[in-house]
C-alpha cells in the first residue's frame, strides 16, 4: 500500500487478544476502510477521525483487501 491510498480491512491476524481488543476499540475491523498515510517510520493510518501510529510488526497483522475490491 501506498500512503493516501485507502484500503479495506479484511481480518486481524495473530495478536495478542489484548492488541486485538485495542484495535477493534480505535475502529480497526473487518470490512472498516482506512487510509495509509504514512509507512515510514512507523505506520500510520486514518480511521474516520483518528490517526493511529502502528508498529510496523502490528501493522503486518492487519490484513486488507486488494485494492480493486474496494466498494
Amino acid at each position: 500500500m501506498f500512503p493516501g491510498k485507502r484500503a479495506l480491512i479484511a481480518g486481524i491476524g495473530d495478536l495478542p487478544d489484548e492488541q486485538t481488543h485495542r484495535l477493534q476499540a480505535y475502529g480497526i475491523l473487518p470490512g472498516r476502510l482506512v487510509r495509509v498515510l504514512s509507512k515510514r517510520p512507523m505506520v500510520i493510518v486514518q480511521v474516520e477521525q483518528t490517526e493511529l501510529a502502528l508498529e510496523e510488526s502490528v501493522a503486518r497483522q492487519i490484513f486488507i483487501a486488494q485494492e480493486n475490491n474496494l466498494i
